[in-house]
């Protein structure tokens, strides 16, 4: 009986361990400050696509440090003509953005008429690449490859 109990508890003690390597292992938690923009930076994302015959849609995220672990986001949505630029439509979204396990980033945020949005832009590990691509769930928001700046 005490063998059982020895083996069991070594086996246990072991599992941890084992279960970080193999095919359906889980990834450590990525370390955010290991890729630009850190917690501590403040950035800009814009993203257009075709909208209707003439125009284009367009995403654009300003983000500042909340002072936590994310950012404060402040996203703009709407429709433009592609000759001119005039914007033919505009609304704009208040929310909070940030890195989970994996160093995309993603966010939240709701628009005055009550509507949400999430969005998710992708970023590799280690990828200093500035074009990104990026899922936006409101219709009235484009959504495709983009750049990310410093918003200067």
């Amino acid at each position: 009986m005490t063998r059982a109990l020895i083996l069991a508890i070594a086996l246990a003690a072991a599992a941890p361990a084992c279960a970080q390597t193999g095919p359906n292992a889980v990834p450590p938690p990525y370390i955010a400050d290991d890729q630009w923009p850190s917690v501590r930076d403040r950035w800009h994302y814009a993203v257009q696509a075709p909208g209707a015959p003439g125009r284009t849609r367009f995403a654009y995220v300003d983000a500042v440090p909340d002072g936590r672990d994310g950012w404060k986001v402040t996203v703009a949505c709407g429709e433009h003509v592609a000759t001119t630029g005039r914007e033919t439509s505009r609304i704009v979204a208040a929310g909070i953005a940030g890195r989970g396990r994996m160093p995309a980033i993603g966010g939240a945020a709701a628009f005055p008429d009550g509507a949400r949005l999430s969005f998710l832009i992708g970023q590799e590990p280690g990828d200093a690449s500035l074009d990104l691509a990026s899922q936006f769930t409101d219709s009235r928001c484009a959504s495709g490859t983009g750049q990310l700046s410093t918003g200067d």
